[in-house]
């Protein structure tokens, strides 16, 4: 099986479109499990955020004047850090495991030639444990 990457004209030989087929959903599994990593990292921040708005709307008058609670811009560049940056990597990753899912729909349906993406190509060369081929 021929695996061509797109927009180079590189092509590498695989043993089989079994062998591709493994990289491929070893791959998947990494972006999947990384992808839950980020919702566990959002979740904690906002339950985190959450007990200390509580904690605050609890304080008396006087606490609150003496406890020192951020400033507004300090909250939104808190919220750009975790929660927006890691959403639009989720997007990302998510929109790559679709790239992955193409391909393997591909192998699947019998193709010899497969074009996949270079940073899909770099991944799989990594697994496979050969040098990049540019």
């Amino acid at each position: 099986m021929k695996v061509g990457v797109e927009g180079t004209g590189q092509q590498y030989d695989m043993a089989g479109a079994k062998e591709l087929t493994d990289y491929l959903h070893e791959i998947k599994a990494k972006r999947l499990f990384y992808i839950a990593e980020l919702h566990n990292r959002i979740e904690r921040y906002e339950k985190r955020r959450a007990q200390q708005q509580a904690a605050y709307h609890k304080m008396s008058s006087i606490r609150k004047l003496f406890s020192g609670k951020a400033p507004d811009h300090h909250l939104a560049v808190e919220y750009m850090v975790y929660v927006r940056q890691p959403m639009q990597e989720i997007a990302e990753l998510t929109v790559g495991n679709n790239v992955i899912d193409g391909v393997l729909v591909t192998i699947e349906n019998g193709a010899d030639t497969v074009c996949v993406p270079v940073w899909l190509s770099q991944e799989i060369l990594n697994r496979m444990g050969r040098e990049r081929l540019w």
